[in-house]
């Protein structure tokens, strides 16, 4: 059980990949588990020397689940033209003490999701990044709870428009259709 979601955990991941090429869209992914009180892990993995050459790409992606944890991963010198972690649906999200580094045309997170209770993005640590995309991009239809991005360190990051792709180029972008009234606290916090 974790202290964030005392809720219990129905997937966890510690595993080691590298020098993968894949024609692929994406690494590793868990897809429909909308289980009430469980949640997926993925922590302590080593992701190195991984190359996915799609656009919409992801190297770990977590789909149509509750609650996601990414926590304590290490990723380094990949490749690829989406996102390194990808959530979609996900209620509760929680990105804690990640490394990046050396990572080329990748992006850190894109998240889409109805109904947004919690997202708390921290501690997380990336150097000598390229990204051709939004390097944080979150899009909620509904947020009833909170967004916290608090003190993430990236040095060295770039971000360039890809000239076949016509979109524009943020480094971090929160898009949100309807927020749910929480008493005068901001449903959105950055701070550093």
């Amino acid at each position: 059980r974790s202290t964030l979601f005392p809720y219990t955990t129905l997937f966890r991941s510690r595993c080691n990949f590298s020098n993968i090429l894949s024609e692929s869209s994406i690494i590793f992914e868990i897809d429909n588990l909308l289980l009430n009180q469980s949640y997926l892990s993925f922590d302590q993995n080593n992701i190195k020397n991984v190359s996915i050459d799609l656009y919409g790409d992801y190297f770990l992606s977590a789909t149509s689940s509750n609650m996601v944890s990414f926590s304590n991963n290490y990723f380094t010198k990949l490749s690829g033209k989406g996102a390194v972690l990808s959530t979609s649906l996900s209620k509760f999200l929680l990105i804690r003490g990640n490394t990046l580094e050396n990572n080329l045309a990748t992006s850190f997170y894109r998240g889409e999701t109805d109904i947004n209770n919690s997202t708390l993005i921290e501690n997380n640590v990336g150097t000598n990044i390229g990204a051709l995309t939004t390097f944080i991009k979150i899009n909620i239809i509904l947020n009833q709870g909170y967004i916290n991005l608090r003190n993430n360190i990236f040095q060295n990051l770039s971000i360039v428009s890809d000239p076949s792709a016509y979109r524009p180029l943020n480094f971090i972008s929160i898009d949100t259709e309807a927020a749910a009234n929480l008493n005068g606290t901001p449903n959105v916090e950055i701070s550093g």
